[in-house]
């Protein structure tokens, strides 16, 4: 495993990542930052850091979510980054006190990613990345020509962003961080696959991506089997089961079509058994011997087998469950459409069986 790389060696969009721009600048950070402020008389004990970019500040730091800002010359408290996120005070806002506690806590690996961004939070993040770029040309550290692409420098050394960083370039960005993360996941997930289901777009799609191996997926095991004659696999795992439909020696679920005896490693490489129960290693040798697998030939089969209990997690013993479960299944999502979104795939590879 390799270790991440420095901001410098990031470009902009790695550096700001997949977190999208939700609602308009507020001071969300403002209690927080009061709690902090009650605190004032223990700064002084509080770890100093060097700012030799930034003589007018005094940065304080007691651990991740503690960050001050002093005025060098008078100790006025001028902003912090707290538990709910950096915050200035207003009267000292536009002087890049935000981005500088944030240059200083990527420096020292504290940085807390964003699962979201205000317009205000993801330009000053943006900012930071800019604080990172110049301050590395200054010091004479080797800055890629793909992180330098984003950005012109000045005669003086000054560095600026050739365009200014939008909400909509930065979604655009992430947009593409994502589908490269989607492919990333999906070439590690389809190791011995014949044809491969989901694209980076489908990893966005509920519609699509819920007919997994699991509950959801049992709509799209029934399809299956009425529409091509499939058998249906349920592997149980502390008494829940995975439904995938079986059509010969292949493995037919969401995800794409494999050998059926990859089906327990598969499940172990896509995390569905660790999603069960945390009681499984994360990288195991070998299938849990707590699994059971069982075939079911016709719905016939199925509905005798479910009917003494409830696999799926949901009441035991209801009369008439097990036919309710396969109906409602294929009423409130819709198992044939999920067939017929791969129907051209399947019927190339089992014609045999559609006539």
């Amino acid at each position: 495993m390799t270790d991440k790389p420095l901001v410098h060696e990031q470009t902009i969009a790695e550096y700001l990542g997949q977190a999208s721009v939700v609602g308009m600048p507020s001071d969300h950070g403002a209690a927080s930052f009061e709690h902090v402020r009650k605190r004032y008389a223990e700064f002084s004990e509080w770890e100093r850091i060097e700012t030799p970019d930034r003589p007018d500040l005094d940065l304080r730091r007691k651990g991740k979510y503690a960050n001050v800002a002093l005025d060098a010359d008078t100790g006025e408290l001028l902003g912090g980054y707290t538990t709910r996120g950096p915050y200035t005070v207003p009267a000292h806002r536009g002087r890049g006190i935000c981005s500088e506690i944030h240059y200083h806590l990527d420096l020292a690996g504290l940085r807390a990613d964003a699962a979201a961004y205000t317009m205000s939070g993801m330009m000053t993040r943006a900012a930071t990345h800019r604080l990172h770029v110049e301050r590395a040309l200054r010091r004479g550290l080797n800055v890629p020509d793909r992180v330098l692409a984003d950005y012109r420098i000045d005669a003086g050394g000054e560095v600026r962003l050739r365009e200014p960083m939008t909400a909509e370039r930065h979604g655009a960005n992430a947009k593409a961080l994502r589908r490269l993360e989607a492919e990333r996941i999906i070439s590690e997930e389809a190791v011995g696959y014949t044809a491969v289901f989901r694209c980076p777009e489908d990893l966005g799609d509920a519609d699509f991506v819920s007919y997994s191996a699991g509950y959801d997926g049992f709509a799209l095991a029934i399809g299956l089997m009425r529409e091509f004659g499939a058998e249906i696999r349920a592997t149980l795992v502390e008494g829940r089961a995975y439904t995938q439909a079986i059509i010969n020696d292949d493995l037919i679920d969401s995800h794409g079509i494999r050998p059926v005896d990859l089906c327990l490693e598969d499940l172990w490489r896509r995390g569905e058994f660790r999603r069960i129960s945390g009681l499984f290693p994360v990288n195991p040798p070998s299938a849990p011997k707590a699994s059971e697998v069982r075939i079911f030939a016709s719905e016939a089969e199925l509905l005798d087998w479910l009917r003494p209990g409830d696999p799926f997690g949901h009441a035991r013993g209801s009369v008439g469950f097990s036919e309710l479960l396969v109906e409602e299944a294929m009423a409130s999502r819709p198992g044939r459409a999920a067939c017929q979104a791969l129907e051209d795939i399947l019927e190339q590879k089992y014609i045999s069986m559609t006539a």
